[in-house]
């Protein structure tokens, strides 16, 4: 018997994953799957001014109890597991999501918690070949980076959306 290939093993892992988490853990996993096919979908094949303004910089809704500071660790806190979530997924997806899908995806799904952020675009030269390199990251409102920000130094910002 032979073994299978290993994006076949990485998804049997992902479908154990999903299978022994808590049903919130599982169900984040569902839409981080979804909106990342969404996301890859909209950024191959649709225009970027038909689909920009989803994705613009929007306040997020306040804490119910007034506590500022609380609710800002806690969401940062959340928008942290929820970017593990998407770049797990994303690396089992059968597609290449690439640093725009994978903040668009996450911005969504913070969105729809009532959690702030705010996707960020750069651009730089690439000194082997001087081509323009593009990146995109998710920031929170802090500017605590969630998802691809780790290169985000290497790049000049683009100036934001909805700021």
């Amino acid at each position: 018997m032979t073994n299978p290939p290993p994006a076949s093993n990485r998804r049997f892992r992902l479908l154990r994953t999903f299978l022994r988490e808590p049903a919130g853990f599982s169900i984040a996993i569902l839409e981080a799957a979804l909106f990342l096919s969404i996301a890859r979908a909209l950024v191959k094949w649709v225009p970027f001014s038909r689909w920009r303004r989803t994705v613009a910089t929007r306040k997020a809704i306040s804490a119910p109890n007034g506590d500022a500071r609380a609710a800002d660790a806690r969401s940062v806190a959340r928008a942290r597991r929820l970017a593990r979530v998407v770049r797990r997924v994303a690396s089992l997806m059968p597609f290449e999501a690439a640093c725009l899908p994978r903040a668009v995806a996450l911005q969504w799904m913070l969105r729809r918690r009532g959690v702030a952020s705010r996707l960020v675009f750069g651009a730089r030269r690439n000194p082997e070949d001087d081509e323009l390199d593009l990146h995109a990251w998710l920031t929170s409102p802090d500017g605590t980076g969630l998802i691809g920000a780790r290169q985000a130094s290497k790049y000049a910002t683009f100036p934001g959306f909805g700021d």
